[in-house]
């Protein structure tokens, strides 16, 4: 049994080229269930690729309204929240601020802990160095007086002037420290201020530095807010003259197409009128070819009334009989009854007198006669 597989990696039922392929009783039942399954998935995943068309296909006269919409309410105008975005800009610059002028406070406040702690341990160190001295210095006077003592024991003026030096001595020397105690005091009393001095003269100079930075930073984001607010209204500007040209630019459409309908339904009116005088005209003569006596008889009287009427009532091609004999000079020309046809105005005297062609003239005449209106009546 031959099975037509289409797996998808060939592209399946939907890709150009690709042949079928038959399964054989040779080949592998759980490679031809394998692909059997990738066909069935593929076949459903085109299914569901063709319905979200579909259904996309139905939505675009939706999304097309939509937008139509969408595009008619649109108005042109200013940019709303210039103000709440430069005030949000104002508050970021000031907080960033007052963040690093906390920071620079911080760090001062810890190098002058560290300072302070480096003083004192200098100053121990420095004390400790002095009484080492000190007591470096006595041990040694100590030892002299000692020596300079026993040496003098012949006599006890000697001991006692050289007992006296050294007594003398050893307040002196005392007394020397103190001073010097003193004095060291008096200098690191003096060194705190200066020192205090040079911090502060260091941390003011530095907040002026943060604030010159800070101006700074405030100048440059202000002269981006004007920057956009101008290059914001020389685009408004330019939309609104672009709107404006295209409005112009569809009104004069709109005025040259209406003169071309109109121009349009003009030529074609007259076309038309052209064309029903043309075919009337080729009516009236194809019925004037296809006349016949009855016919003429029958249309006489609707021409007559249609004409202009003459002396005595009378109209063109109306027939008419002799009311009485017709006499010239005295010779009779027609016969009382005689039929006519009045032919118009007499050209003689076309307000009193009427030119009639009679059907027969007793003189054998051919032409019309001019008559009164009392020699006929109406026929």
């Amino acid at each position: 049994m031959a099975l037509p597989v289409h797996p998808p990696a060939m592209g399946g039922k939907t890709a150009w080229g690709v042949s079928e392929v038959f399964s054989r009783p040779t080949d592998d039942p759980e490679e031809l269930m394998k692909m059997q399954k990738l066909q069935s998935e593929f076949s459903q995943r085109e299914q569901e690729r063709l319905n979200r068309l579909k259904d996309m296909d139905e939505q675009a006269s939706g999304i097309l309204e939509a937008r139509r919409a969408k595009r008619n309410q649109f108005q042109m105008g200013v940019t709303q929240g210039v103000d709440d975005f430069k005030k949000k800009q104002d508050d970021i610059l000031k907080r960033m601020a007052e963040e690093k002028e906390q920071k620079r406070a911080r760090r001062r406040l810890e190098k002058g802990k560290s300072s302070v702690k480096k003083k004192k341990q200098k100053n121990k160190s420095s004390k400790g160095k002095e009484k080492k001295r000190k007591l470096k210095r006595k041990g040694k006077k100590m030892s002299s007086s000692s020596s300079s003592s026993s040496s003098s024991g012949s006599s006890s003026e000697d001991s006692s002037e050289s007992s006296s030096p050294s007594s003398v001595s050893f307040p002196k020397k005392r007394k020397t420290d103190h001073k010097t105690r003193q004095v060291q005091k008096r200098d690191r009393v003096e060194e705190e201020p200066v020192m205090v001095a040079v911090i502060d003269d260091g941390a003011k100079r530095r907040a002026d530095e943060a604030k010159a930075r800070e101006r700074e930073v405030r100048r440059k984001a202000q002269e981006e807010l004007a920057a956009w607010q101008a290059e914001t209204k020389r685009k408004e500007a330019e939309a609104e003259v672009r709107r404006k040209e295209e409005a112009q630019r569809k009104e004069e459409e709109r005025e040259a197409e209406a003169r071309r309908k109109t121009l349009e339904l003009e030529a074609r009116r007259e076309a038309d009128e052209a064309e029903a005088l043309r075919k009337k005209a080729e009516v009236e003569s194809r019925k004037e070819l296809f006349q016949t006596d009855a016919l003429l008889r029958r249309q006489v009287p609707k021409r007559a009334d249609e004409s202009a009427k003459i002396a005595g009532g009378y109209r063109e091609r109306q027939h008419v009989m002799a009311a009485q004999d017709i006499t010239i000079r005295g010779n009779l020309v027609v016969l009382a009854r005689t039929a006519g046809i009045v032919l118009g105005p007499a050209e003689t005297d076309p307000i009193g007198r009427i030119a009639v062609e009679f059907v027969k003239r007793q003189d054998g005449g051919v032409a019309c006669l001019n008559v009164v209106p009392k020699e006929i009546m109406k026929g």
